[in-house]
């Protein structure tokens, strides 16, 4: 057959500038009939019966694509050619169209390279190979490590998706005999900066000309996308769910994606349960980094999540806002409305905020997010330990006070703000305090709630709190422990229950005032003289409590108004043995423990002398010692001498001068 091919391009030089048509007809139709009329049967059979076309989609335009498969169908229903074709290609839309035309569809037999054929396997054989051949081939192969590892070339086949392109792309970058492999492969994984390089420069290219064909519509093509890769809701890829979502016209999506099956599975129409899938993981990777996309195709998370975020502001206060809630949750009963605005808050928090994106929140009811039926928790860690719950509203309320604008204070957008946060406080504090009610405990529980940031404040933020847990029924085994930024939030936010309770116009029957502070000192003096110090065994739980009340009692006196009663309870009352010597504790620890002791008493000594030097109810403080059961006679050392400091070197730790 070469023989015959050879002489219809001798006898006609021009056959491959003719039409398609012609040169089908020149270089394979008649030279496989003059084979055939010429030799047997047995040779016949021995012929080569493939034709392999690889890249249809490469061919030109897309009417060269069909005008290929016209010919190849011509010539194999007119000449009845004993010939097979294997045609490569993505799944372009004229392509597709051309292959479901109805007499195409008859001839032909579709392959779909999914995960049916266990192309991870491969993929996985073509990666050891290749890295054992760079190994063997590198000018610094004695001195290379034993590399890569095994979850290295699992990792790299998990993001090959199935497609060769990408190990292809990886190996082509890693192997060059000028730079140390490993540091290649960490570039792939991103471990190290690329510098100059550019890894994917193939595959960007790729997708960068795919999408170039969806230009048109981009602007919906990139909505689909963001839905699909930053939503929470496990339909946000399936049609239905998209049109609804995005209030497109049914059978939209199938229009907008036409053009780009090769890089987006879509189902049938007649599959609505069907989710639309990216073929390749490395297309999420290429739309989040704008040195590889480019501002034009850039997708990050931060405008992903503010595009979603944008859209919800709209449907949450439109009429369809109880079905979205149906939508984006899969909820069959809307019980609680609140879901919604939870899931507006999150993409809040993951945004990159812009001006017209924070002038539009500014507009926004914040009424819909915030005011929710449910109470974060039923006793008091749920609403002062609240960034290690559930709810994201602590932190949201913190976002939305970084994220103020100056143009929030037009048309009155600042105290509407405001407003709507105070509700939300006050009803969750109203749901936790309900349980307080008729006790004087009340009061104490919520001037605690306003000490905040002072020194030592990391140490004891949660622990004073489980001195009401006979109330608040909190379990404190079931906190877990703050990071950097979630420490920054809950400090923040403490500061903002602050300023709500000790403002009497925002706070109202919630207000803090110094009466407050008077109840929690006396609460806690009570504390450490009765409750912790008595027992002759400490347990770890019970010093915790008491580090903790030490901590913040210098802070609260600071706060409290000058009381003679609180002064002379002061001044009379001594404490008890110091645990930490009974326990004998190491010397490190016992020397801490002196600090907090001495600050304690420095701060107690700072409150009642000018208290008391202006009362004459001084003199009779040693009444106070006698009911208080502290009889100098019967225990001499128990009082130091008049104006002379506290002695924290024996183990008797005294406040009486």
């Amino acid at each position: 057959m070469r023989e015959y091919v050879g002489n219809a391009l001798h006898k006609d030089q021009s056959i491959l500038s003719r039409s398609l048509e012609a040169q089908l007809e020149a270089l394979i139709v008649k030279p496989l009939e003059m084979a055939r009329s010429e030799a047997d049967v047995d040779f016949l059979k021995s012929l080569p019966k493939l034709i392999i076309l690889d890249g249809l989609d490469e061919c030109g335009d897309l009417r060269s694509h069909q005008c290929v498969l016209q010919v190849i169908l011509a010539a194999i229903n007119q000449h009845n050619i004993p010939i097979s074709f294997l045609i490569a290609s993505r799944p372009e839309q004229k392509i597709r169209e051309a292959f479901d035309e109805f007499t195409m569809d008859l001839l032909t037999v579709r392959l779909v390279l999914d995960d049916k054929y266990l192309p991870d396997d491969d993929i996985r054989t073509f990666l050891v190979s290749r890295f054992r051949e760079i190994k063997e081939r590198h000018p610094s192969r004695a001195s290379l490590p034993c590399w890569p590892s095994t979850p290295d070339i699992e990792r790299l086949v998990r993001k090959s998706s199935g497609q060769f392109i990408y190990a292809s792309t990886v190996i082509k970058f890693i192997d060059s005999h000028r730079h140390w492999p490993p540091e290649r492969l960490d570039i792939i994984f991103g471990i190290l900066p690329p510098g100059k390089t550019t890894p994917f420069a193939e595959i960007d290219g790729l997708y960068s000309h795919i999408l170039s064909a969806a230009s048109y519509n981009m602007g919906k093509v990139f909505d689909i996308f963001t839905a699909m890769l930053y939503l929470r809701t496990s339909r946000r890829s399936t049609v239905p769910f998209l049109e609804s979502f995005l209030t497109y016209r049914t059978g939209e999506v199938y229009m907008i994606l036409s053009d780009l099956h090769s890089i987006i599975s879509v189902p049938s129409p007649y599959q609505p349960d069907m989710h639309l899938q990216f073929f390749h993981a490395s297309l999420a990777d290429f739309l989040s980094d704008r040195s590889r996309c480019g501002d034009k195709f850039f997708l990050g998370p931060g405008v992903g999540h503010r595009k979603i975020a944008t859209w919800m502001m709209k449907k949450i206060t439109g009429p369809e806002s109880n079905l979205l809630i149906y939508s984006i949750l899969n909820l069959s009963n809307p019980r609680i409305s609140g879901y919604l605005g939870a899931e507006f808050i999150y993409h809040c928090l993951k945004s990159t905020p812009t001006p017209e994106f924070l002038s539009t929140l500014g507009q926004f009811d914040m009424s819909h997010v915030l005011y929710t039926d449910v109470p974060l928790g039923e006793n008091l860690m749920r609403i002062f330990h609240v960034v290690n719950s559930d709810s994201q509203i602590p932190e949201f309320l913190v976002w939305l006070h970084r994220q103020r604008c100056q143009e929030w204070r037009k048309d009155n957008r600042l105290h509407l703000y405001v407003q709507n946060v105070d509700i939300w406080i006050r009803r969750q504090l109203t749901w936790v305090i309900a349980i307080y009610d008729g006790s004087h405990l009340k009061d104490a529980v919520l001037a605690t709630a306003t000490l905040v940031d002072f020194p030592g404040f990391r140490d004891s933020y949660d622990v004073i709190f489980e001195l009401f847990d006979g109330h608040s029924g909190h379990d404190p085994d079931q906190q877990r422990p703050f990071d950097a930024q979630q420490w920054e939030i809950y400090v923040k936010y403490r500061q903002f229950l602050s300023e709500f309770l000790t403002d009497r116009t925002r706070s109202g029957g919630l207000f803090v005032g110094t009466a407050h502070y008077l109840q929690l000192a006396i609460y806690f003096w009570s504390f450490l003289t009765d409750e912790i110090l008595n027992p002759s065994i400490f347990a770890f739980r019970e010093m915790r409590h008491l580090k903790a009340v030490m901590l913040a009692f210098p802070e609260l006196l600071s706060r409290c108004p000058s009381s003679v009663e609180l002064a002379i309870l002061l001044k009379a009352t001594p404490l008890n043995k110091k645990p930490w010597v009974i326990m004998e504790w190491p010397e490190k620890e016992t020397d801490e423990w002196e600090a907090l002791a001495h600050r304690l008493t420095q701060a107690c000594k700072a409150y009642y002398k000018p208290a008391l030097k202006r009362s004459p109810l001084d003199r009779i403080s040693g009444h106070f010692r006698h009911l208080f059961g502290r009889n100098q006679q019967q225990d001499p050392d128990a009082y130091a001498e008049e104006d002379e400091d506290v002695n924290v070197d024996v183990d008797y730790w005294y406040l009486i001068e």
